[in-house]
């Protein structure tokens, strides 16, 4: 009885060591998955910290880099507008040194034909009222060139500019056609009156006659369309040159004795020639 219950007892008690080496297995697996889960959190959390730290210090440069290439483009574009406000500064005072040169220039014109005007009308030749021609033709030149370049420049002395070189232009032209008219009323009275003193009073001779007279009429009425002309203008002139003295010296200005002379001579000049045209009367 003994002996087999004693056997039974020792393959009982047997089998406590596997099972204990199962509890214990089980146990050291149970603490390596643990212990792999806490290596496990501990490298990702590690790795998650130094990825901030980069991140961090990327932003960290980015922050600190980022500002420079926006003030490296900033200075370009304030270099760039001072360049340009530099070239349009430039160009405003050179187109408005042109502009002023060209009044002084017309202005010069005019003062040689009106003093001419105011002098002997009867010693002014065919060829110097054609000289007063040619200038009216260059000054109307120098302002269409001011027309068609840009006007970068103070309007109130473009529109000033503008106003007195029509003027000039269209004196100095009115100026040429006066004298013009006059020296054509000149030829035409001598002329009217050499026939008159060969005195034949044939048929012939009054049909000359009669055509003189009328070449002398018309030339006449084209000298006291031109002088009325001129005497508008001049009567007109202060108002042009006061709008552009302020931005021309004094030596650019025109006498205004001058200009009363010119009207005054005119105007004489043109009562003297209708007395000699009323004094050819055809009988």
């Amino acid at each position: 009885m003994v002996p087999g219950w004693t056997t039974g007892l020792r393959r009982r008690t047997a089998n406590i060591p596997s099972v204990a080496g199962q509890v214990d297995a089980g146990a050291l697996s149970l603490r390596s998955n643990s212990d792999l889960v806490r290596y496990t959190n501990s490298a990702l959390c590690t790795t998650i910290a130094v990825a901030g730290n980069r991140n961090r210090g990327e932003i960290k440069m980015r922050a600190g880099s980022g500002p420079k290439p926006l003030v490296f483009a900033l200075a370009a574009v304030v270099a760039a507008v001072i360049a340009y406000w530099g070239y349009t500064t430039y160009k405003k005072r050179a187109f408005d040194a042109t502009i002023v040169a060209a009044v002084e220039d017309a202005s010069q014109r005019l003062r040689s034909a009106l003093t001419l005007t105011a002098g002997s009308p009867g010693a002014i030749s065919l060829q110097a009222a054609e000289g007063i021609g040619t200038d009216a033709e260059e000054v109307g030149r120098q302002l269409q060139a001011l027309k068609r370049a840009d006007t970068a420049s103070d309007m109130t002395l473009v529109d000033a500019a503008d106003s007195h070189l029509v003027t000039v232009t269209e004196l100095l032209k009115r100026i040429a056609d006066m004298h013009k008219q006059r020296l054509m009323l000149a030829d035409s009275t001598q002329a009217l009156r050499n026939h008159l003193r060969v005195d034949t009073r044939t048929g012939a001779w009054v049909s000359e006659a009669v055509r003189g007279k009328a070449r002398m009429d018309k030339d006449f009425r084209g000298l006291r369309i031109e002088t009325e002309v001129v005497d508008r203008l001049l009567q007109s002139f202060h108002e042009s040159q006061s709008k552009i003295a302020p931005y021309v010296g004094a030596a650019a200005l025109i006498d205004e004795k001058l200009v009363a002379d010119v009207r005054q001579r005119a105007n004489a000049e043109l009562k003297r020639a209708a007395v000699e045209n009323k004094s050819f009367r055809l009988r």
